[in-house]
């Protein structure tokens, strides 16, 4: 097959750690405050297939719970990244904004374009309101998602689902903590 070709060809090469959100200049001093983890898999452990994308699994979101956010937080903010992706920047699966801080978490299924009454849903990057599963290349090797709550000091607005440009503009200056969680999936 032509794409796990592809994928052996690229391997070892990727966006890189550097390029996720959450080391941008507009995040990346804000204090890591915030417990983010998920009932599906622990921090670098397998994303199950029920969270991958339709190519191998079912697509859901996982559920995610979390503590510790800072006084003063008026929204909170989602990003997933694959910093592994070959590519030159981070691949967005997902964005979500104007989640409540009175929120303790999101059930499975909370990013799915059929459920948007907990979130405002941005777009991942091939431009879709919705979130887009683990799905790398096969034979590229093990890629980790990173799952990067972030506290902001202020509400935001959007007059249409922002992507991941108009979300770092959007959030200058606003970040007040941060968690991450980080999931492995690989096709073989």
């Amino acid at each position: 097959m032509l794409s796990r070709l592809l994928g052996r060809v690229l391997r070892g090469r990727s966006a890189t750690e550097n390029t996720l959100i959450w080391n941008h200049k507009t995040v990346a001093f804000a204090p890591v405050n915030i417990d983010l983890r998920s009932p599906a898999f622990a921090s670098m452990q397998r994303i199950p297939a029920s969270h991958v994308g339709s190519a191998a699994g079912g697509n859901l979101s996982p559920a995610l719970e979390w503590a510790g956010l800072p006084s003063g937080t008026q929204e909170l903010a989602l990003i997933i990244e694959d910093g592994d992706a070959a590519l030159p920047f981070a691949f967005v699966h997902a964005i979500a904004v104007g989640i409540s801080p009175q929120l303790e978490g999101l059930p499975v299924g909370a990013l799915s374009s059929a459920s948007r009454g907990l979130v405002m849903l941005g777009r991942n990057s091939f431009g879709n309101t919705a979130y887009f599963g683990p799905s790398p290349l096969p034979g590229h090797g093990p890629h980790r998602y990173s799952f990067q709550l972030l506290a902001l000091d202020r509400s935001l607005y959007f007059e249409t689902p922002p992507n991941r440009s108009q979300l770092l503009r959007a959030i200058a200056g606003t970040v007040i903590g941060r968690g991450r969680l980080d999931g492995v999936h690989e096709r073989p």
